[in-house]
């Protein structure tokens, strides 16, 4: 029976470049990851490694800001305000769960990424993050759109993560 990184790694990698979304609070920085370090979140235990949560569009980020205040049973208002920040993304070596294939290749269902329950997500990516990939890019727990965790001590010198744009999360 192989291990989780041996099955992380056999998925292999792939590279990312293009424009990313994420939700933070007004004193957060937009491309730091500490606080997700601190907390955890789907792909990193708590008190693990910094990962900076990004969406692939601003839909998506908007449904896993609505998500978060769901899972914490707080109301949407108790979050803002928020800064939304647009961040230009370019790394050589990310996992890529959005092929169902490479999903069940690491051990996970549809489920798993939508489920409150993180220990599993949270399991393949410090798996990931062992084997110094940049990050993992997958479904969004939501259940539409694709996320981007960026694993920021993984970064290679060549990687780029730059805030483009930084503004009022709008929240209907």
């Amino acid at each position: 029976m192989p291990t989780l990184e041996e099955m992380v790694n056999g998925v292999g990698t792939i590279p990312f470049r293009g424009l990313v979304y994420r939700h933070i609070a007004p004193h957060r920085g937009c491309t730091s990851g500490e606080g997700a370090r601190q907390a955890g979140g789907r792909w990193n235990p708590p008190d693990s490694f910094p990962v900076m949560y990004t969406a692939l569009d601003e839909t998506t980020v908007l449904q896993e800001f609505y998500r978060l205040a769901e899972r914490s049973g707080l109301a949407v208002e108790n979050f803002l305000p928020r800064t939304l920040c647009v961040i230009e993304v370019d790394v050589a070596a990310v996992l890529d769960l959005r092929n169902p294939q490479n999903l069940t290749s690491v051990g996970l269902t549809p489920e798993q990424l939508r489920s409150f329950s993180m220990r599993e997500c949270q399991a393949v990516g410090d798996a990931a993050h062992r084997l110094d990939l940049e990050g993992v890019l997958a479904p969004s727990a939501t259940g539409a759109g694709n996320v981007l965790a960026v694993f920021e001590l993984k970064l290679r010198n060549t990687s780029r993560v730059i805030e483009v744009q930084r503004r009022p999360l709008s929240v209907p």
